[in-house]
C-alpha cells in the first residue's frame, strides 16, 4: 500500500470513528457506540495519525470540506 492510499485509508477509518459518535442507529453498526470513540480515543487516535503522516493543512481542509484533497498532504 502507497502513501496516498495510506492517507486515504485512514480518513475513511477517521470518518467511521465520526460515525460511531452518531446518535441515529441508522447512521452507525453495532459496534459503533458512542463509548467506543470517545473513552478508547478511537478517533484521536486516528487524528493524530493523520497529522503525522500527511499534517494539519490536509486535516483542516477535510474539516471545512470532509473532502481529501492529496495535494496539501506533506509529503505531495
Amino acid at each position: 500500500m502507497g502513501y496516498e492510499e495510506t492517507v486515504r485509508m485512514l480518513f475513511e477509518m477517521l470518518e467511521q470513528a465520526n460515525r460511531a459518535d452518531h446518535t441515529n442507529d441508522e447512521d452507525r453498526k453495532d459496534w459503533q457506540r458512542p463509548h467506543d470513540s470517545g473513552q478508547s480515543n478511537y478517533y484521536g487516535h486516528i487524528y493524530n495519525a493523520i497529522k503525522a503522516i500527511a499534517g494539519t493543512a490536509i486535516l483542516d481542509h477535510h474539516s471545512d470540506t470532509w473532502e481529501v484533497d492529496m495535494s496539501l498532504a506533506d509529503r505531495n
